[in-house]
C-alpha cells in the first residue's frame, strides 16, 4: 500500500551530512514528505527491517554496513523503494551496479542542494505515478 506523505529515510555516518540533507528535504517539502535520519548504517538496518520507507538516502560508504547492504535489505520489504545514493569516491563500476540495481540517482559529495532536489523530484515523481494508479 502506497500512502502519503512519503516516508524517506536519510543515512549517512556523517551527523552534518545528515542535517544538511534533513534541512534541505524539508524545506523543499515541508509536511510533504516524512523523514526519519540515522547516521548509525547498526540502526538503520534496523529501521528497514521494522518500518516502511518510499525513498532511501543514503551514503554508500559507511562503516559496520553500506549503504548498498541496506538498501538490499529495504528491497526485501518494498520492491518499489526509490533511491538516491550518495559517495565521495565516485567509480564507474560502483556507479553501474547502482544504476543496474534500480538507483534513481547517484550524487557526489559535496553536493549542490539543486542536485538533491532534482534527484528527489525525479523519485516523487515515480511515487506518485505508482499512487495514482493504486488509488483509483
Amino acid at each position: 500500500m502506497l500512502e502519503k506523505p512519503y516516508h524517506i529515510l536519510i543515512i549517512d555516518d556523517d551527523e552534518g551530512m545528515c542535517e544538511f540533507l534533513e534541512s534541505v528535504v524539508e524545506a523543499e517539502y515541508g509536511q510533504d514528505i516524512k523523514i526519519t535520519v540515522s547516521s548509525s548504517s547498526k540502526d538503520a538496518i534496523r529501521l528497514v527491517e521494522t518500518d516502511r520507507y518510499n525513498i532511501i538516502l543514503t551514503d554508500l560508504n559507511m562503516p559496520r554496513f553500506s549503504g548498498y547492504n541496506i538498501v538490499k535489505q529495504a528491497h526485501e520489504r518494498n520492491k518499489s523503494i526509490q533511491v538516491i545514493f550518495l559517495t565521495g569516491d565516485l567509480q564507474i563500476s560502483v556507479a553501474m551496479t547502482c544504476f543496474r540495481d534500480g538507483a534513481a540517482a547517484l550524487l557526489t559529495k559535496p553536493m549542490e542542494p539543486a542536485k538533491l532536489i532534482n534527484a528527489m523530484n525525479l523519485c516523487v515523481k515515480r511515487l506518485d505515478i505508482w499512487y495514482d494508479v493504486l488509488n483509483k
